[in-house]
């Protein structure tokens, strides 16, 4: 189903929910502890809607919480209609697991469908100095970790792969790299960190995200600009440089 053709349902309109984009094995787990937190009263909130092209996923079939609505569909066509139709400011989205930059890749998708302005991936001449760091696309993909990290780690103060104190912040290492170039005049950045951790799962606000790219949008010009997005945790993080231009509206 194309984006263009989901007209939601009434009944999402005004719900507060907890949207998990991928019913599969990390999104069955996801499912399953957020109710876990609604039971303990850890978490309050209408409803789960699970977003998946498997109407049998794991979240699925595994849970049997009442609370569970399903959208048979692609994760990027529903989000996109989600923010185009029923965006509610109370809602928390579960981003999916090892996929490439989400956010970005939002955003990118949104400009595009709105015919407003056009963007494309600056790629830095050099590192920003991460323990861990790859670009690969249109991403660097930065890290702390000196080994696989245990799942859904909170990150703690005590490091539970080494062991050390944790004396490291993806963001701080991020903002002395942008305080030292100068030279690449960023018009803007915008910085995606979860807003609670509940049972090891990170959660990001809808209103955020919409917030951030109503900003976004406001600031295109003829002229091209490089801006910054990133999605971080604190040991963590997905970092993207892009330019943009508004198109001009004859």
């Amino acid at each position: 189903m194309s984006t263009e053709e989901y007209e939601p349902y009434s009944g999402l309109k005004q719900s507060s929910k907890i949207i998990i984009l991928g019913g599969g094995c990390y999104g069955s787990l996801f499912s399953l502890r957020i109710s876990r937190a609604k039971q303990r009263r850890l978490l309050d909130y209408a409803y789960q809607l699970i977003v998946d092209l498997d109407s049998n996923c794991k979240a699925i079939s595994e849970n049997k919480a009442e609370e569970l609505v399903f959208f048979n569909g692609d994760w990027m066509d529903f989000i996109v209609s989600y923010y185009r139709y029923f965006v509610n400011e109370n809602d928390y989205i579960i981003l999916p697991c090892n996929t490439p930059h989400f956010l970005f890749r939002l955003y990118f998708s949104m400009l595009t469908m709105s015919h407003i302005g056009d963007m494309r991936v600056y790629e830095l001449p050099e590192k920003l100095g991460y323990p861990y760091e790859v670009f690969s696309n249109d991403t660097i993909f930065v890290s702390y970790s000196k080994g696989r990290c245990p799942f859904l780690c909170i990150e703690p103060r005590i490091c539970p792969l080494t062991r050390d104190k944790r004396d490291w912040n993806v963001k701080a290492k991020l903002y002395d790299y942008l305080a030292q170039k100068d030279d690449l005049e960023i018009s803007d950045t915008y910085i995606f960190e979860s807003d609670l951790y509940v049972n090891g799962i990170a959660l990001i606000s809808a209103k955020k995200i919409i917030d951030n790219y109503n900003r976004f949008v406001s600031q295109l010009s003829c002229d091209e600009k490089l801006y910054m997005l990133a999605t971080l945790s604190e040991c963590h993080g997905a970092i993207s440089f892009f330019s943009a231009k508004g198109k001009q509206i004859i």
